[in-house]
């Protein structure tokens, strides 16, 4: 039977699972009617998955926290180091996930103007439409500067988009927010303006 096979096998079996023995408590960071094993299993399930996939990722220590294993599943956090930013780009460069720095690479520079360069833009959305006129199939790459590059509408990806690669740049800290930035300007109030 093939590890893929095996995997599958095991998911349906952990979802029979959950069928059989709802769970009675619900928490709010668990879904709804899965039994609290079948939860940590599936975690468990996602971190061995990633660890196959990217070896190169170290402890994962950062999918560890966000699936709550520790505080959920009573799992020990992993032990060594996970990789800095720039560590981790270099090791994809090597293992040939993510390209070279290059000079054909659309560069997204929040504090760019539109009118920055031919190769610099200000959003992802900019970028994506610049990388699309390539045609499907193309290698492209898309490299985000330091900053936080604000999303304003939803950004879909389809198969035209294939052999697109979103990285920051150089060993920079790019950071992809669906928030929206305010400019408010706050003022103080006194006790007595606010009791009125």
């Amino acid at each position: 039977m093939g590890a893929l096979s095996a995997r599958r096998l095991l998911l349906a079996a952990l979802a029979a699972q959950a069928a059989a023995a709802p769970s009675s408590q619900h928490d709010g960071s668990r879904p709804m009617g899965a039994p609290d094993d079948l939860d940590c299993d599936l975690k468990r399930l996602a971190v061995e998955f990633a660890r196959k996939l990217l070896p190169e990722r170290g402890a994962l220590h950062t999918m560890h926290d966000a699936l709550q294993l520790q505080t959920l599943c009573q799992d020990e956090r992993p032990t060594g180091d996970d990789p800095n930013p720039h560590e981790l780009l270099q090791r994809g460069r090597a293992a040939g996930r993510l390209p070279e720095a290059t000079a054909d690479a659309v560069i997204v520079d929040p504090r760019a103007t539109t009118s920055a360069s031919q190769r610099t833009v200000p959003t992802l959305a900019d970028a994506l439409a610049m990388t699309r006129r390539l045609g499907p199939g193309q290698r492209r790459a898309i490299q985000l500067r330091e900053g936080v590059h604000y999303l304003n509408d939803t950004m879909t990806l389809g198969p035209d988009d294939s052999g697109t690669q979103i990285t920051s740049h150089d060993g920079e800290h790019a950071t992809l927010s669906g928030g929206i930035l305010i400019h408010a300007a706050w003022a103080g109030v006194s006790d007595t303006e606010r009791d009125g």
